[in-house]
């Protein structure tokens, strides 16, 4: 039984972390023409908000994945949450353009270390048998995601600045 909620608790975790991953890399992109006019960049410029995020993610979460081998699994995945969780808050202290791509880029580390190590944690916390269902579960914390995140951003009342736009990306 014990093991039980052990497996469960840390499905539970591993989808929370999928899910704020998935959301971050679509949140901004109906936030992107309020970041514009606030910063007074160009519409390229600003699309690298987005890019340079899922960018991070896709190239570094294959090569993350190394870390948890070395360091701990578990241990790596935290550090994804510290990391992303960082980047998050400084993504609503931005002064200039290049801050926020360079925020969204420490929050594309910690996706990929999320994403990295949360494949790798869901095999040691289940058996083979068990594993197709459980990966499954994580795939949903992630379909879910993507569609959250444009969804939560656009809610946000008319008159906010582009400061509120870039808190859309912080979670909560």
């Amino acid at each position: 039984m014990a093991g039980d909620r052990k497996r469960a608790l840390g499905m539970f975790v591993v989808m929370i972390g999928v899910l704020l991953a998935a959301v971050d890399g679509t949140i901004v992109v109906l936030a992107l023409p309020a970041i514009q006019a606030g910063l007074g960049v160009s519409l390229p410029a600003v699309s690298w908000v987005v890019v340079g995020y899922l960018l991070v993610v896709t190239v570094l979460a294959t090569q993350l994945g190394r870390l948890g081998d070395l360091f701990g699994r578990v241990r790596m995945y935290r550090a994804g949450f510290a990391v992303f969780l960082a980047g998050s808050a400084l993504c609503a202290l931005v002064w200039a353009p290049a801050a926020i791509i360079g925020f969204r880029l420490v929050q594309g580390l910690g996706a990929a270390l999320i994403a990295a190590n949360s494949g790798a944690i869901i095999a040691e916390l289940y058996p083979p048998a068990e594993r197709g269902r459980a990966y499954g579960f994580n795939a949903l914390g992630y379909s879910a995601g993507s569609p959250t995140g444009s969804a939560r951003c656009s809610r946000r009342p008319p008159g906010w600045g582009s400061r509120s736009s870039r808190c859309c990306s912080s979670p909560g």
